[in-house]
């Protein structure tokens, strides 16, 4: 299922107007593909349960 697939459906079925994706601090694959599909960083956040993953939260409008 590719992430147009994907984002075209969430759009058309549930009439999503913005998407949120969480991506690893550091990881260097995720991150440059998120942002060329328009998502912007938003916040860092450090889970309590694993406070070694830090995540970081992207948003994008569709």
């Amino acid at each position: 299922m590719s992430f147009e697939f994907v984002t075209k459906q969430q759009k058309e079925e549930y009439g999503a107007k913005e998407q949120w994706v969480s991506v690893q601090k550091g990881n260097m694959k995720g991150i440059p593909f998120y942002e060329a599909k328009g998502f912007k960083f938003q916040y860092e956040k450090i889970p309590e349960e694993n406070p070694a993953y830090i995540k970081l939260r992207y948003s994008r409008k569709i």
